[in-house]
């Protein structure tokens, strides 16, 4: 099994995401759930880093970087890259927004 590593902007993404979905839903429950979820998607990816699907329109930087859907919360996306003995996650983000100007910007 891989180390999971979390990128600053990964990080901050996790607390945007949590934060608007207590606002939206009014429940710490569905906050909580989507962190959970999360947490169950990265150790699968760390079991399976290949198992995300290939997300070939980023910077070179970013080359070889997958994205994968987080476990019942199928809008939002881990970006990932499998390197050496680890899951670098880049971003956690919603499907609907600018996806290469956000990846681009890091």
């Amino acid at each position: 099994m891989r180390v999971v590593r979390l990128r600053p902007e990964a990080r901050r993404d996790l607390l945007e995401i949590s934060e608007y979905l207590l606002i939206e839903s009014g429940s710490e429950a569905v906050s909580a759930r989507f962190l959970a979820a999360v947490e169950s998607t990265l150790s699968l990816l760390a079991e399976h880093p290949l198992i995300g699907t290939r997300y070939v329109a980023v910077p070179v930087d970013l080359a070889g970087l997958r994205a994968f859907v987080v476990s019942a919360f199928p809008h939002y996306m881990v970006f990932y890259l499998p390197v050496d003995k680890a899951v670098d996650v880049i971003r956690v983000l919603h499907g609907a927004r600018d996806l290469a100007r956000l990846l681009e910007e890091g």
